[in-house]
């Protein structure tokens, strides 16, 4: 996640999949917009194209955790460089 720019690559894969995102206090996206899902200030990640949402549960320097909207379940993400 980068300027305004989210990139993903799992492991084993050869493409990069782009798509621009949202930093705001709540989800942004189709699906999870009318949920009424709590509001926190810069800590939602939307994607609008995908309809997809995540609540940011910890992020530094080269880890982010995310709980993803659509089923709960949180991800770990790792910098690559």
């Amino acid at each position: 996640f980068e300027n305004g720019l989210r990139k993903e690559i799992a492991d084993g894969s050869e493409n990069w999949d782009e798509e621009k995102y949202v930093l705001s206090n709540s989800c942004l996206n189709i699906s999870d917009k009318e949920n009424n899902i709590k509001t926190e200030e810069l800590l939602f990640i939307s994607c609008l194209n995908s309809d997809m949402c995540w609540h940011i549960l910890s992020l530094d320097e080269n880890n982010l955790t995310l709980s993803y909207m659509g089923r709960g379940n949180s991800l770990n993400y790792l910098r690559v460089k």
